[in-house]
């Protein structure tokens, strides 16, 4: 399944706080739709993909990252434990964005959801997300 932020016809549920951007496209590699918080507030949105084992998720930001985009996974979507990710070199995109994208070193099995969050921060249009991509199995391995 792949989420290019859009609408949210993919996401299981999500904090109030989003818009999507359309404005800009130059500055997200012409990306006509990225996801952006529109207040000093933490914001997430959680995916429901049963057996997931995998996914990828496209962040386009100004500043550091570190600490500003978490990810959790969850078997039932009330019991969530934080995910170690990794993520690429970042690649500028114009003006003062960057792109990165975060990738799981290991996803639990049983993992049935995932939730990104980006943390409060003053600069409410970056970290913005970009897309997701979510791979999951028949079977769970």
């Amino acid at each position: 399944v792949v989420d290019d932020m859009v609408d949210w016809s993919k996401a299981d549920s999500h904090t109030g706080a989003w818009a999507f951007e359309t404005v800009h496209p130059d500055l997200f590699e012409g990306a006509p739709s990225h996801l952006k918080r529109t207040s000093d507030t933490p914001e997430s949105l959680v995916y429901h993909r049963a057996h997931l084992i995998n996914f990828a998720a496209r962040v386009y930001f100004t500043d550091a990252l570190a600490d500003k985009v978490r990810f959790y996974v969850s078997p039932d979507g009330g019991r969530w434990t934080p995910l170690a990710v990794q993520n690429d070199n970042p690649i500028p995109t114009g003006g003062a964005f960057s792109r990165t994208n975060f990738r799981p070193v290991r996803v639990p099995g049983g993992t049935n959801y995932l939730r990104i969050e980006f943390a409060n921060d003053a600069k409410i249009y970056s970290p913005q997300l970009g897309g997701v991509r979510l791979v999951s199995s028949a079977t769970g391995h």
